[in-house]
């Protein structure tokens, strides 16, 4: 019995230790009208390696935004988005763990959060996973009050108290980043010795459709070798648009053009985009949902690609952006390094 026992637990030790660690983060967009309209709100559940719980306890206390005066019972469609690193099996399995739960009572009102909506994070695509409601199921239109992203936790309900419990206290904006000087265009590199050449890479934005309205420029200059990256990490510590109060949340349509310095050079586009992300870095979500633009070949010595209108869900929310080479894994940084 005794020698059962042990073995018992040597293959009980094995499987622990044997067992991958993954890291995963996430966050959630609501917002006020359905098919995500509007300016969203947010909040999101810190990188975790182990069970966690990111709640609010009280919509009534979210920031209010320039189209929702006031959170509580204003809830008409939510996604949710997670990123993991790890294996792609252990990633899959942790997914499978994440819930977003919107309760109908906040905290205040004693009931553990009374009755509940789940949100599994069901779509998975490599080291990201996406969960969402275009609109609240009957029952639902304008009447939660309080949620939580939840990893490994699936009995997590409200406290009775905000002093207590898993969840967090009552979120507060975000402080408005300190002006950062506006990028200068990088010059134009020489052609690579290895056969293909380097190339400059600009990036536009605009806040009208169709690439109309006020117009904002970043140029990249992108080094064949290596992977690459050069980003804009908060859209509001950009010089204000002649039209508009600010370019946070006021981009319509974008741009990504690059070419060769020469006529008869070649470079490879396949690994070139622009990556759109939701949220500036002081957000600490590593930029958030994103969206890519892939810049499409037009010759040897010239690729672009055009979004003339956002797509769905995107329409005046983009916060940063980068310009990437060969770097899909690319997330914007949690502090902002001196050199950004």
């Amino acid at each position: 019995m005794a020698r059962r026992l042990a073995l018992a637990g040597l293959v009980a030790l094995a499987l622990a230790t044997g067992a991958a660690a993954v890291t995963i983060e996430c966050s959630t967009y609501i917002y006020s009208k359905t098919d995500f309209g509007g300016q969203p709100t947010s909040f999101a559940l810190d990188t975790t390696e182990g069970p966690a719980v990111k709640a609010v306890y009280d919509f009534a206390d979210l920031p209010k935004t320039e189209t929702t005066a006031q959170w509580d019972d204003k809830t008409h469609s939510a996604q949710l988005s997670c990123y993991c690193e790890g294996a792609a099996a252990d990633c899959k399995a942790a997914f499978g763990k994440v819930t977003l739960r919107f309760y109908a009572d906040p905290v205040r009102r004693k009931t553990r959060g009374g009755a509940s909506l789940d949100v599994a994070c069901a779509k998975v695509e490599g080291g990201m996973c996406n969960g969402e409601l275009a609109m609240m199921p009957d029952g639902w239109t304008g009447r939660a009050s309080a949620a939580a992203i939840i990893y490994d936790t699936p009995g997590y309900r409200l406290p009775r108290s905000a002093k207590g419990g898993n969840g967090s206290p009552k979120p507060t904006p975000s402080p408005k980043a300190s002006p950062s000087p506006k990028p200068t265009p990088s010059p134009k590199p020489t052609p690579s010795p290895s056969g293909f050449a380097s190339f400059t890479c600009t990036a536009s934005f605009f806040t009208g459709l169709k690439l109309t309205g006020d117009a904002m420029y970043f140029d990249a200059g992108v080094d064949q070798q290596e992977e690459y990256a050069k980003y804009l990490p908060d859209f509001t510590t950009l010089a204000k648009p002649p039209n508009a109060e600010k370019w946070d949340d006021k981009v319509q349509s974008v741009r990504i053009s690059c070419e060769t310095p020469c006529d008869d050079c070649a470079a490879d586009w396949s690994g070139v985009k622009l990556r759109l992300f939701a949220d500036p870095y002081w957000r600490k979500t590593r930029g958030g949902p994103y969206i890519d633009l892939e810049c499409e070949s037009l010759s040897f010595a010239k690729c672009e690609s055009t979004l003339e209108m956002m797509p769905k869900g995107w329409g005046a929310r983009v916060s940063a952006a980068a310009v990437l080479y060969n770097n899909d894994g690319f997330k914007l940084p949690r502090t902002l390094p001196k050199s950004a």
